[in-house]
């Protein structure tokens, strides 16, 4: 495997291991569960990959520290959409459709998604750093079997 290859899966895998916050919370919390049901949900499944990784205490404390930050920034991501669908909503009932107002209330949604990004990568980052190269290469197991369950 190539160096670069490695770091792309180690990457990938970070952000798997940052969690199903991702793709749970960038989506908004589903259907009838409550932010606190798909945070413990999320809980449970980094700390299910921290204990096949054997973390340290340490590790797990500046994970959860990662975590508790991406969490806020999804909200705030999630209160940006949420009050953009509000103005389409409003412009679309009215007989004409202001594209300019429309374009202002997406602002804070486009820069919300351009922190979110940012704070990933650094997530990515800080989650490689933290972590030996023998607790990397089992989470690029752990991921690449979850890839094969889910039919990569």
């Amino acid at each position: 495997m190539t160096r670069t290859t490695r770091v792309v899966a180690i990457a990938g895998v970070a952000v798997a291991v940052l969690g199903s916050a991702v793709a749970l919370a960038s989506f908004g919390w589903h259907g009838a569960h409550s932010e606190k049901f798909m945070r413990r949900m999320i809980d449970a499944h980094v700390e299910e990959a921290l204990d096949d990784i054997s973390a340290t205490a340490d590790q797990r404390q500046k994970v959860s520290a990662i975590e508790d930050k991406l969490f806020a920034d999804f909200q705030l991501s999630r209160d940006a959409r949420r009050a953009f669908v509000k103005t389409l909503t409003e412009q679309f009932a009215q007989p004409q459709l202001d594209s300019a107002a429309l374009e202002q209330a997406y602002q804070p949604v486009s820069q919300s998604h351009e922190k979110l990004r940012a704070e990933m990568l650094q997530a990515v980052g800080n989650v490689h750093d933290l972590l030996t190269p023998d607790q990397r290469a089992k989470l690029v197991d752990r991921m690449n079997q979850m890839q094969d369950r889910w039919g990569r």
